[in-house]
């Protein structure tokens, strides 16, 4: 914690990697952002799991209004990622922010920034109606920081994924054009040393052995060690295989370790939150919601041929189960 706050004394951006669902990393966030240093030196928190069309909801909801939560939750529930963000350690970040505003004057208010991009399900009936560049969603996140925070001189914690984060993406760690660039790369050529970037470490994965020594709750600055030059091979939970073109044809190749740069020149710092890999539960009622679960089968359909994800057995098993949780009837169940 102290570091983070050491961070923005340095920076205007702390690039905050999530483990999706973890529910050890999520005790820490809320940890974080209870914490009565954080008023007084972020102004915002960017966050993957929201959908920018409802930005004047959530300012509304974070200053104290009331908002029902039939409304809030599309924040979470309708953005381009079907089924990601349904469990409730992603409304509580929301619900966070409202609490310790609620004690702050409002010059002091930190404001929540839903990046996602301003997806309207209602209007979207064909796959050809998604725009191309939503299929890449980090150009679109750079753009909502930009505009909302980043061209205003304000301070931001962000939390997404932890692979957004990076300085370069593979295949060749270079800086990319700006429809196919990642957040972390976005950010560093348009506001170079800006960005402090911390990634997750949840267990131990490839870095067994290597930080056993530390416990948990510890933060490694990586410049300038024998870790941070170590290759950011290390980075990846499995082998990085990515497309290049061939006589005309995609191919499928895999990185070698000697592709990948060192660790250091891509993040910052490693943040060990210990060994537990568990993920925060799901509310079966969720899907006990036949409306809600129709919506998530058209979604899972409209979204196929743009991100490749064929989720409808998974829909149809988290249906299966609120039910068998429920006991109701096979008649009382909603049909796929």
């Amino acid at each position: 914690m102290d570091a983070i706050f050491q961070a923005f004394d340095r920076h205007s951006i702390v690039l905050l990697g999530e483990v999706h669902w973890n529910r050890q990393q999520h005790r820490f966030i809320q940890r974080l952002l209870h914490d009565k240093r954080l008023p007084g030196l972020v102004n915002d928190v960017g966050v993957e799991f929201g959908n920018s069309l409802y930005q004047p909801l959530i300012d509304r909801y974070v200053s104290g209004e009331t908002v029902p939560l039939d409304s809030l939750r599309l924040v979470w529930r309708n953005t381009t990622q079907v089924l990601a963000w349904d469990r409730q350690i992603y409304g509580d970040i929301y619900a966070t922010v409202r609490a310790v505003n609620k004690n702050l004057p409002p010059a002091k208010r930190i404001r929540v920034v839903a990046l996602d991009p301003p997806i309207e399900w209602r209007s979207m009936l064909e796959s050809d109606q998604f725009p191309r560049l939503w299929g890449y969603r980090d150009p679109v996140w750079f753009e909502t920081l930009d505009r909302e925070v980043l061209s205003k001189g304000r301070k931001v914690l962000v939390i997404s994924g932890a692979l957004h984060i990076l300085r370069r993406d593979p295949p060749d760690f270079r800086p990319k054009t700006f429809d196919r660039v990642g957040l972390g790369d976005a950010i560093s050529q348009r506001y170079p040393n800006a960005a402090y970037r911390i990634y997750p470490l949840v267990g131990r994965g490839r870095f067994a052995g290597i930080v056993r020594q530390w416990p948990a709750g510890t933060l490694i600055a990586l410049n300038g060690t024998a870790l941070g030059a170590r290759s950011a091979q290390l980075l990846w939970p499995s082998s990085v295989t990515m497309f290049r073109t061939a006589n005309g044809k995609q191919e499928p190749f895999t990185l070698q370790e000697s592709d990948f740069p060192p660790i250091e020149s891509l993040i910052d710092a490693l943040l060990l939150y210990g060994t537990d890999t568990t993920s925060a539960p799901l509310s079966m009622a969720t899907y006990r919601d036949c409306e809600y679960l129709a919506e998530l089968r058209r979604r899972n359909q409209l979204l196929l041929p743009i991100f490749g994800q064929e989720q409808r057995e998974l829909i149809d098993s988290l249906a299966s189960r609120a039910y068998a949780t429920d006991g109701r009837s096979k008649r009382a169940r909603c049909s796929p």
